[in-house]
């Protein structure tokens, strides 16, 4: 069993940011769901390699914008492709736009962007 942590990291002090929930995983064993980011507030997050991030920090729209924030992801398939839903009550389909095997770059540590699927 792997404990996956927080976005905020363990705070004594503050309960309300001890929280995460993992809610699925694809054969690469991404794993994607929801955490409280260190305003307490809950975040879509995916979950590669060790780490977790904030989906909010490594997506940007296409033809659009994404009208609140992504609060939680609900599914991930083998291509990488992760359906989340925003906190003023919108699902939208995103899709890395390279590999999806890793969310993050071994060489260079650097986050890989998601797009919005139209």
């Amino acid at each position: 069993m792997t404990d996956l942590g927080t976005l905020s990291g363990l705070n004594p002090s503050n309960s309300n940011l001890n929280y995460s929930s993992a809610n699925a995983i694809n054969s690469s064993g991404i794993i994607v769901g929801w955490s409280a980011n260190s305003s307490g507030a809950a975040v879509a997050m995916v979950y590669s390699n060790g780490q977790m991030i904030d989906l909010n920090t490594v997506t940007t729209a296409t033809g659009g914008s994404i009208p609140g924030a992504l609060n939680k992801a609900t599914a991930i398939n083998d291509q990488g492709q992760i359906v989340a839903n925003t906190n003023s009550g919108y699902a939208f389909l995103l899709t890395p736009e390279g590999p999806a095997t890793h969310f993050l770059s071994s060489r260079h540590r650097r986050r890989r962007r998601l797009c919005q699927s139209a």
